[in-house]
């Protein structure tokens, strides 16, 4: 966590700011350990997701089975098969994953599923892992970044240090009920027949 080390100067806290997300999803305090764990992410469900739909093509699946029985009967006389046809198509998959992930860092939309119109950019990505991510590393990791943001114009800004407050003030006129009129004291009472009711609140943390 960043606010640990709250003593340092500045410049150590000048960090994260071009992958705020990244650092909320993983929280190093380095930039390109957090956008390549992201990446990392991201490549293995571009691999998931291409490797299904090449296990759902049959002429995909048929040519994977074609190389394998070629590679088997070579090295292994044939044995092997389904084990050899499974890596070529997890190979497969591999490879179009992180030519996905290329093409998603270089701001571009990949296709969800080939040949769909449905398109995803690495900003979909990150919002979709930012779902996943636990509600309370994420608010944690959200006061960090606003402290860092804030040590921009203010070097001993410290979140431990601030507090927040709201005051609600309404007032509001309403009819009598029944007999309370004659209870109504005379100062909330209005000329139209009315009393007010004046409510203040404070909510501070």
């Amino acid at each position: 966590n960043i606010n640990e080390n709250n003593d340092n100067e500045y410049n150590d806290y000048n960090i994260c700011f071009q992958a705020e997300v990244e650092y909320i999803l993983h929280g190093d305090e380095l930039e390109q350990i957090n956008v390549a764990k992201t990446a990392g992410q991201i490549a293995l469900l571009r691999f998931g997701i291409n490797t299904l739909q090449i296990y759902m093509d049959p002429v995909k699946r048929k040519e994977a089975y074609s190389l394998a029985t070629a590679i088997a009967s070579w090295w292994t006389g044939g044995a092997g098969i389904p084990i050899i046809a499974n890596l070529i198509i997890c190979t497969w998959g591999i490879a179009d994953g992180i030519n996905d992930l290329k093409l998603l860092m270089d701001g571009k939309a990949v296709p969800l599923l080939k040949k769909s119109q449905i398109e995803f950019t690495y900003e979909d990505y990150l919002l979709f892992l930012l779902m996943l991510e636990d509600r309370e590393k994420k608010l944690d990791r959200i006061e960090d970044l606003i402290e860092l943001n804030m040590r921009k114009n203010k070097k001993d800004f410290k979140m431990g240090n601030t507090h927040s407050a709201i005051r609600v003030e309404a007032e509001i006129s309403m009819k009598y009920f029944f007999v309370t009129k004659n209870f109504m004291p005379a100062i909330l009472k209005t000329p139209d027949g009315r009393h007010r009711i004046k409510v203040v609140l404070y909510e501070e943390y």
